[in-house]
């Protein structure tokens, strides 16, 4: 459940989505990298 935009920390983003189905998946991952080919 997304209550709206978050300052996301460096802290944050080490760590990464904490709730299942939060993040980004792998194939949306592997297309953004790809793109900057």
């Amino acid at each position: 459940k997304k209550d709206g935009p978050k300052a996301l920390t460096d802290q944050d983003l080490l760590n990464g989505p904490q709730l299942p189905g939060n993040g980004t998946n792998q194939a949306d991952i592997d297309a953004l990298l790809a793109s900057f080919d």
